[in-house]
């Protein structure tokens, strides 16, 4: 697609508000890009059930699925399938899309620790591993879960509380709506085997918000930086 060059001048204002800003060129170019738009179509891999764009997919097939199983031994099943218990099927197009944190609400199994860093006003290393000692895993019998029996922990400077934009990163990861949670919850207790004997506790339920975030809920430790403490703590990074 061909593209304008944002330098050119804008068109001479003609004093007329009724009158289209736009030049005919600009018009031309506006109409392919939304032709262009219109024909980009969304596509679908049979053997993972992703869909999405430019997938790559030959035979049905997304260059994702083909890549894993090049080296596929014969008798080997193809690693996204129902022989290989990783046939995912397709989900009910009622079912509400869950943020993160909704999914962690309501999953059965737990095995790992999510550790979340808040950006601004930080050193960031690289090269360091941080070892959790834990349990191998985690299966309730009862959900959901509540925020604070999340093995999520969030780490950020001392003054978080006192920048709003150090606290918005994982607002939208964090929204909890009730009512997505228990349509997930009846539809997984009626037709997923691994769900089939769990309480969905209405207790639990309603102490989850209607649709609010829960960051304030989740455990949080504060990490110092000792070359920071003479700096000024003015500057920080900049997030929408």
């Amino acid at each position: 697609m061909e593209r304008r060059d944002f330098e050119l001048p804008d068109p001479d204002w003609m004093r007329d508000l009724s009158h289209c800003p736009l030049s005919d060129r600009d018009k031309e170019l506006l109409e392919k890009f939304w032709t262009e738009l219109e024909n980009d179509r969304m596509e679908h891999c049979a053997r993972c059930q992703e869909t999405w764009f430019d997938m790559g997919l030959k035979g049905g097939i997304c260059k994702r699925c083909i890549a894993r199983d090049k080296n596929k031994k014969e008798d080997e099943p193809w690693f996204f399938s129902a022989e290989n218990q990783l046939d995912f099927g397709l989900i009910p197009a009622f079912l509400p899309q869950l943020t993160i944190v909704e999914e962690m609400l309501i999953a059965r199994v737990h095995v790992f620790v999510n550790v979340m860093q808040v950006r601004g006003q930080q050193y960031k290393y690289r090269g360091h591993i941080v070892h959790f000692l834990r349990d191998v895993g985690k299966v309730y019998s009862q959900l959901p879960l509540l925020p604070p029996e999340l093995d999520v922990i969030l780490l950020r400077p001392p003054t978080a509380s006192e920048h709003a934009h150090l606290n918005r990163q994982f607002r939208r990861q964090f929204r909890v709506r009730r009512r997505c949670l228990q349509e997930w919850l009846n539809f997984l207790s009626n037709n997923h085997p691994g769900y089939r004997g769990i309480t969905v506790c209405q207790k639990r339920m309603s102490v989850l918000p209607e649709d609010g975030d829960v960051l304030d809920q989740v455990a949080t430790a504060a990490v110092t930086d000792p070359k920071l403490r003479n700096r000024s703590t003015n500057r920080f990074d900049r997030f929408d």
